[in-house]
């Protein structure tokens, strides 16, 4: 009777294979948790977004949305947005509201390629904290000099009302918003509402905002974000 049983190489071989099996379902189990929480972190995001964007809808015409740099926009024959040449003549030009595939208005892009600054950040102080709480809002850094469209955190601006700083499982986000007058005289009672909400990936521990910068233009960080845009009847708030 003849003994039954692997070979060396047999169980090599086995073990092989069993190996590139694992690895290919650690390989996807990975693929399938980065999609969901990427998923998640948009859906909070554009939760954010909205919920401002509406709060900013039911809004008088108050100095809280009146842009601190007037930009005036209009729609042409076709129902493109574009740029009005002042915002006293009347005039509309052929230059298109900038808004990226991701929706990203030119108007709240919170990094400025050229300076290298980014608009907001935290200095990782607001971690499960809201703007509110004292070491969040006294530790926050805002560079205007990033984006001189960019209306809304300002400095010196009673932000009780609306929370520009938001944590949700150990991510934070960061909202800005501008608004647009929609004609080219300025003295239309419709505005455009944009309002993008980011944040970076992956969340930084760092506490120094030059070191964000720095890793962010070497790629070792990157910001994601979500924007909408609402429109606004002055006169109709609710």
């Amino acid at each position: 009777m003849k003994n039954k049983g692997f070979t060396l190489i047999e169980l090599l071989i086995t073990m092989l294979i069993l190996m590139i099996i694992g690895m290919g379902v650690f390989a996807w189990a990975t693929t399938v948790i980065r999609i969901s929480v990427n998923n998640q972190r948009n859906n909070f995001a554009f939760t954010m977004a909205l919920d401002i964007a509406n709060k900013l809808q039911r809004m008088s015409d108050n100095i809280l949305i009146q842009p601190s740099t007037k930009k005036c926009i209009g729609y042409n024959n076709s129902g493109e947005l574009r740029k009005c040449q002042d915002c006293t003549t009347g005039t509309l030009t052929n230059n298109l509201v900038n808004v990226n595939p991701a929706g990203l208005s030119e108007y709240t892009n919170p990094w400025n390629n050229t300076s290298k600054k980014l608009y907001l950040y935290d200095n990782n102080q607001c971690e499960n904290k809201t703007w509110l709480d004292s070491t969040c809002s006294s530790n926050l850094i805002i560079q205007n000099n990033s984006n001189a469209m960019i209306d809304h955190p300002r400095i010196n601006q009673d932000y009780s009302s609306i929370n520009p700083v938001r944590s949700y499982n150990n991510t934070t986000y960061y909202a800005v918003w501008s608004i647009a007058y929609i004609s080219c005289k300025g003295e239309d009672n419709k505005r455009k509402i944009f309002v993008t909400v980011y944040w970076l990936d992956p969340e930084p521990k760092d506490t120094d905002v030059n070191s964000i910068e720095t890793k962010i233009n070497n790629g070792m960080y990157s910001i994601k974000s979500v924007s909408v845009t609402v429109e606004k009847s002055v006169g109709t708030e609710s």
